[in-house]
């Protein structure tokens, strides 16, 4: 049900930290997915800050992408986040690294760019 990959996948160490991501995500499985799991939450967060101020978001929370009407529009608007301190490009996911604050940066930045 799972495929793990990397270039270090078969050291013992690499695995033994993979083991236990997996068992962390699955005893919290219910705090981080599903319809109140903080992914959920924080992509949700995001996807309609960024389509309340103009910025088009589309698919699940979980993984959105903001769509524009040229590839030229599209890095005009990553340019300009990267320079207000924001790194971003296609697709957003939230990971459970990022919290509300995050959110609220991104949608500052988003929202000096006109």
């Amino acid at each position: 049900d799972v495929f793990y990959s990397t270039t270090f996948g078969g050291h013992p160490w690499m695995c033994a930290i993979a083991e236990k991501t997996v068992r962390h995500l699955t005893y919290y499985a219910s705090g981080i997915y599903g319809e109140h799991g903080l992914l959920r939450m924080i992509g949700s967060a995001l996807k309609d800050g960024l389509n309340a101020r103009g910025i088009k978001v589309i698919g699940q929370p979980e993984r959105s992408v903001a769509v524009f009407d040229t590839e030229d529009e599209r890095r005009a608007w990553c340019s300009q986040m990267i320079a207000r301190g924001v790194i971003v490009d296609r697709p957003f996911f939230p990971t459970l690294a990022h919290t509300m604050a995050d959110v609220d940066r991104t949608l500052a930045a988003a929202e000096k760019i006109k």
